[in-house]
Order: C-alpha cells, then sequence, then structure tokens
C-alpha cells in the first residue's frame, strides 16, 4: 500500500480568502491562514461547489493564489448526482428558464430538470474549472452520490455518464454500505478498476445501514492528480487540518 496523501477540506473562511479581496488588514484577510494551510497540505477539496455552481473567476482567483505545484479537488453540483439543490442558488441564466412550476420550489432534484437545463449545468460546471485544468491543479471532480443511490445498473451508468458529460477526471464516494457489502463489493471495485475511476473512502463512524466500510485492500493514492493504477487508487477524505489553522479575532475598534 502506497503512501497516504494528506488531505484537506477548504473550509468556507480559507475558501473565502481564496476568492475575494478585502480591505481589512487583519491577520486572516491578509492570507495568513490561507499560506499557513497551503504550507501543510498540497491538495484541498473545494465543497462549496456542490451547493452552487461556480463561476470561472472564482477559479482564475485559485489559480493565481496557490503554489504551482497546488491541487484542488472540486466536489461536483449537487444536481449531477441525484441529490437535491436550492432552487435559490442556481444561476440567473438556468433558473431564469426553469418551468413555473419548478420555480415555485425552494428544492428541485435531477429528474426535476429538463434535459437541456440539466446539460447546461454541466456546461457551466465544466467550464468554470477549466482555469484550474489549463494550470494542471484539477486533481479531479468528487462525485458524490447519496445515501438513497444503490448498487444497479442505472447507478454505474450515471457514473459513466457524467465523466462522459464533464470531459474530466471524476473520483467516486458511495454513501450507502450496500455498495461494498458481501454481494456487491468485488462488482463495485471491479466496475471502478475496470473504468479506471478512484474511489473516495471517508473516514466515518461504521456501524449504521448507510456506513461504507474502509477499503484496506486497494492502494492509497500518493497524489490525487495523475493516480498511479496499483490495484483501485483511493482518496482518504475527511481528514482536515482546519481545527490546526491559527484562529484570529478581528480587532475591535
Amino acid at each position: 500500500m502506497g503512501p497516504a496523501t494528506l488531505y484537506g477540506t477548504l473550509d468556507r473562511l480559507v475558501d473565502g480568502e481564496l476568492i475575494k479581496e478585502t480591505t481589512d488588514r487583519s491577520p486572516r484577510a491578509d492570507g495568513e491562514r490561507r499560506r499557513y494551510y497551503e504550507s501543510r497540505v498540497p491538495v484541498v477539496e473545494v465543497d462549496s461547489t456542490y451547493y452552487a455552481l461556480p463561476g470561472k473567476k472564482i477559479a482564475e482567483t485559485w489559480v493565481a493564489r496557490t503554489p504551482d505545484d497546488f491541487v484542488f479537488d472540486v466536489k461536483a453540483h449537487a444536481l449531477m448526482t441525484g441529490q437535491p439543490t436550492e432552487v435559490s442558488r442556481l444561476p440567473g441564466a438556468i433558473k431564469d428558464e426553469l418551468p413555473e412550476e419548478l420555480k415555485s420550489k425552494k428544492r428541485i432534484y435531477r429528474k426535476d430538470m429538463p434535459a437541456e437545463l440539466l446539460d447546461a449545468v454541466y456546461t457551466q460546471f465544466r467550464d468554470a474549472v477549466t482555469p484550474l485544468v489549463d494550470a494542471g491543479k484539477l486533481g479531479a471532480v468528487f462525485v458524490q452520490f447519496p445515501k438513497w443511490v444503490f448498487p444497479s445498473h442505472e447507478a454505474r451508468e450515471l457514473i459513466l455518464d457524467t465523466r462522459e458529460r464533464l470531459g474530466l477526471p471524476i473520483a467516486v464516494e458511495f454513501r450507502h454500505g450496500s455498495w461494498f457489502n458481501e454481494k456487491n463489493a468485488e462488482r463495485t471495485l471491479r466496475f471502478l478498476s475496470d473504468n479506471e475511476i478512484p474511489y473516495v473512502m471517508v473516514d466515518e463512524p461504521q456501524g449504521t445501514k448507510s456506513s461504507v466500510p474502509p477499503i484496506t485492500t486497494a492502494a492509497i493514492a500518493s497524489s490525487s492528480y495523475n493516480w498511479p493504477w496499483v490495484e483501485l487508487p483511493v482518496v482518504v477524505r475527511a481528514i482536515s487540518i482546519t481545527a490546526a489553522i491559527p484562529q484570529h479575532s478581528p480587532a475591535r475598534t
């Protein structure tokens, strides 16, 4: 088993420093926490893209404000995996084209989306991360399937369809333990291996119906970029150094 990569999650505070300028001259605004973070981990997961489609300018800022060898794994938008999204968070161009009965809903699902608007979701996501691709800083798109997605032909086709639509490397995370129970484990691993799709292993408590067991027979990827294909590459998720980043309070006036 190869060495594991120290892997962080881009939390909202660090994410904010990477995205926007500010006139606040506090240590946090000056980027101290961001620089500390970058010195400790070579790769992070961007979680905000799950909730709202990113814009290209954000990715350009990530590229400009990180070291040349820094890597971003970007989580797929909720609509790509069958999870709900808030209508209010959709880009205006997509929201304006929704049928009236969908505009009035608080949340919508992939199955609700007209085909052309679902295509637009994938297109905007892919275009937005182009700066990361061009700079060699995109590791993969993390495709996180909800706990109601069980092992099936349809689910496996959805995984392949997502990769084809994006035209980008993906890594898959499952949220239901049935993917790796006695009946399905071998087939799941074979499917991922045959299609060269890395698996995202979550460091999570065991013992519930939805718990996904750790995969200890697969090689741990030494990097999330250009995975070495030794057995099945695995990215260990949910290891965060956020708590180790110095905390600062703005100066009181």
